[in-house]
C-alpha cells in the first residue's frame, strides 16, 4: 500500500507538472497573440486615416477637374482666342488649350517656352493620354518656384482637346496642408503629400516645405514602400486618384504604439511570470509531498525489518550462550508476542 501511495504520488506530481506547463503555454500563446493583434489593429487605424484623407482631398480635386461640359462650351469653336484664357486664368501661372499630342491651339500670359517644352514630360498630360478625366502631375520647373500642372480632357466636334491648367504649388500647399491637420495623430506626427519624383507639395512638418525633394537612397526606397518603419517613425502612404501624389502619415513608433512598448508593453508579461511563479508553488507542494510519503514508508519499512526477520538464537530463546547464557538480542515482549504465531 505505501509503495502504492508513493507511485500516485509520483504520478500526482508529472501530472500536475505537465498541466501547468501545458497552461502556461496556452497563456503566453494567447498574450503574444493578443499584442500582436493590438500593433496590427494599430496599424489599420492609421491606414484608414491615410485612405479617408485621401479620398477627401480626391472629392474636393474633382470639383476642379469634372468641369469638362463647361470647357466644352466655353474653348469648343474652330477657334479660342488668349484673351479668353486669360480672363479665366486668375491667379493660375498659365492656362493652355492643347490636342491630346501636345499642340498648342491657345495659351494665356505665362506660357512660356519652358512650359510649352515640358509638355512632354508632363504628368498630367500622360495621365489624361491613359484615359483619366483629368490629371495632377509633378512639381515642373518654372521660375524659381516651379509649377503643378492641373489637365481637363473634354471633348469638341473637333477633336478631344485638354485645358492645362499651370498652378504654382504654393497655392496648392495653403489648400492642402489644411487638410492634412485635420488628420488626428500622435504627438509629433506629421503629414506629407508628396508628388511622383519624392517632392513636397504640402507639409504640417517645417522643416520639410513645400518644395522639398527627398533624394537620400534610403528615404527613397522607403518611399517605394506603402508603409513600413524609417529612423523610429511609422508611416503609412495611399495614393491620391487620378494623379502622381500620395498622402502619407509619418508618426514616432514609440507614442503610436505606447500601449505595446514600454512598462505597458511588459506589464502582461511581468503579470505572466508571476501567475508562473504562483502555478508552480503547488508543483513543490507535490514534490514535498512526495518525498514525505517516501520517507516516511523507508522509516517504517526499517522500524518492521527488526520484527518479521530477528537473529535466529533470538527466535530460539537462547542466548550465545546457551541456556544458562546471555538474554536474546531480541527482548522478551516482541517474542512472546510472535510465539503465537510460530506455533
Amino acid at each position: 500500500m505505501r509503495i502504492v501511495s508513493r507511485r500516485r504520488a509520483v504520478l500526482g506530481l508529472v501530472v500536475a507538472a505537465v498541466v501547468v506547463f501545458a497552461l502556461l503555454t496556452v497563456f503566453a500563446i494567447e498574450l503574444s497573440s493578443t499584442q500582436s493583434k493590438s500593433r496590427q489593429d494599430v496599424i489599420t487605424r492609421v491606414h484608414e486615416r491615410s485612405q479617408l484623407a485621401a479620398a477627401l482631398i480626391d472629392s474636393l480635386l474633382k470639383s476642379a477637374g469634372g468641369q469638362a461640359k463647361l470647357y466644352q462650351a466655353r474653348y469648343g469653336g474652330r477657334t479660342v482666342s488668349s484673351r479668353a484664357l486669360n480672363q479665366a486664368r486668375q491667379q493660375n501661372t498659365y492656362m493652355a488649350l492643347v490636342t491630346l499630342s501636345g499642340r498648342v491651339l491657345a495659351k494665356s500670359d505665362g506660357f512660356t517656352s519652358q512650359a510649352q517644352a515640358d509638355l512632354k514630360r508632363s504628368a498630367a498630360m500622360a495621365l489624361v493620354r491613359s484615359g483619366h478625366p483629368y490629371g495632377l502631375g509633378n512639381i515642373l520647373p518654372y521660375g524659381r518656384m516651379g509649377v503643378v500642372n492641373l489637365a481637363v480632357r473634354f471633348a469638341t466636334r473637333y477633336g478631344e482637346r485638354v485645358l492645362l491648367t499651370g498652378i504654382p504649388p504654393s497655392s496648392l500647399s495653403a489648400f492642402l496642408a489644411g487638410e492634412l491637420r485635420r488628420i488626428p495623430g500622435v504627438r509629433g506626427e506629421h503629414n506629407y503629400v508628396l508628388d511622383g519624383e519624392d517632392a513636397v507639395l504640402a507639409s504640417t512638418n517645417p522643416a520639410r516645405p513645400t518644395g522639398y525633394r527627398f533624394t537620400a537612397p534610403s528615404a527613397r526606397a522607403a518611399l517605394s514602400q506603402t508603409s513600413g518603419t524609417k529612423n523610429g517613425h511609422y508611416y503609412d502612404q495611399v495614393r491620391i486618384p487620378n494623379s502622381t501624389w500620395r498622402i502619407i502619415l509619418a508618426a514616432p513608433s514609440d507614442r503610436l504604439f505606447a500601449s505595446l512598448s514600454g512598462l505597458r508593453g511588459w506589464l502582461p508579461w511581468l503579470l505572466f511570470a508571476a501567475f508562473a511563479l504562483v502555478a508552480l508553488i503547488p508543483v513543490g507542494w507535490f514534490r514535498r509531498l512526495a518525498a514525505v510519503l517516501s520517507g516516511a514508508f523507508l522509516a517504517e519499512a526499517f522500524a518492521v525489518f527488526p520484527l518479521l526477520a530477528p537473529r535466529p538464537v533470538g527466535l530460539l530463546g537462547r542466548g550465545p550462550g546457551g541456556p544458562g547464557g546471555s538474554a536474546s538480542v531480541v527482548s522478551s515482549a516482541p517474542a512472546a508476542g510472535l510465539a503465537p504465531m510460530m506455533e
